[in-house]
């Protein structure tokens, strides 16, 4: 079994700028996670150095260079690597560690237009062009991670500050690029590693009820709208179906109204709801 070294920025970077001599062809890289944060002087190393590309044929070019650099690939995963089953793992003999992804993270965060738009030009080392993630789509991503690592992560990236409207804006965009729609909310999985980082460092985060509300929100709409499409067309019908408060049903007709997904008949009571022809 190989045990993980410790690796800072000159070595992260070195690492990189060898892949770049070799790349058969330029290649644009972000990096997100622990090899992000070291590079930005957030920590002072890491174990393992996390790469979105996004491209099936940049990846392989990556891959390739590492090979030709005496990394192997990983045959199986390590035991707290359980959300990343879409990784190929690199293994260098002093335990550097090279977690190249494409397109999406942990089967989950997919590398937005915003991410790349919110990314920092770290620069080109060889072929390889490297941009550096924002420290809120970084905590982001690990809140579906199990690593105990990350929430240390997590701790720290939150005590350099965030913005937490993006973080709330990019778990929307998040929740519409997952297919299907129903495999992941974002809002919760965030809540969760929340909840254990107030626990484990006895803070408060400000933002916690706001982000449970959003979560509810999103849990309501994701369950509403097909519960409406099925033939449940007024208020208590679909209050009934879904268990949820009238209350909390009405609100969120007049959001999905709203936002174009729906049409309320009011010609007659009780008010009919149906889904909006596109």
């Amino acid at each position: 079994m190989i045990v993980l070294a410790l690796f800072r920025k000159d070595e992260v970077v070195s690492s990189l700028t060898e892949a770049g001599r070799k790349c058969a062809r330029p290649v644009q890289i972000y990096l997100i996670g622990g090899g992000a944060m070291a590079l930005r002087g957030e920590k002072d190393a890491t174990k393992d150095v996390d790469l979105i590309l996004g491209s099936e044929d940049d990846a392989e070019t990556l891959v390739k260079a590492f090979i030709g650099l005496d990394y192997r690939l990983h045959p199986s995963l390590p035991l707290d690597y359980a959300a990343f089953t879409d990784a190929m793992v690199l293994e260098r003999g002093d335990g550097l560690r090279i977690d190249v992804f494409v397109a999406k993270v942990c089967n989950g965060l997919a590398l937005s237009e915003n991410m790349v738009e919110r990314s920092d030009f770290f620069g080109r080392l060889g072929a390889i062009e490297l941009h550096i993630c924002s420290r809120e789509d970084i905590f982001l991503l690990k809140s579906v991670t199990e690593r105990s690592r990350d929430l240390e992560d997590m701790y720290i990236l939150y005590r350099k500050g965030l913005d937490r409207d993006l973080i709330f804006r990019e778990c929307t965009d998040q929740n519409r690029m997952v297919t299907p729609p129903n495999e992941r909310i974002w809002e919760s999985f965030l809540l969760v590693k929340i909840e254990e980082m107030e626990r484990r460092f006895g803070i408060g985060i400000p933002w916690k009820r706001e982000l449970r509300s959003r979560q509810n929100r999103e849990l309501a709409t994701r369950y509403m709208l097909p519960a409406i499409a099925s033939g449940n067309e007024t208020v208590k019908k679909i209050s009934t179906t879904l268990n949820l408060s009238e209350r909390i049903v009405r609100h969120r007709i007049s959001e999905l109204e709203r936002d174009g997904l729906i049409q309320v008949e009011r010609g007659s009571k009780p008010h009919k709801i149906k889904i909006k022809p596109e």
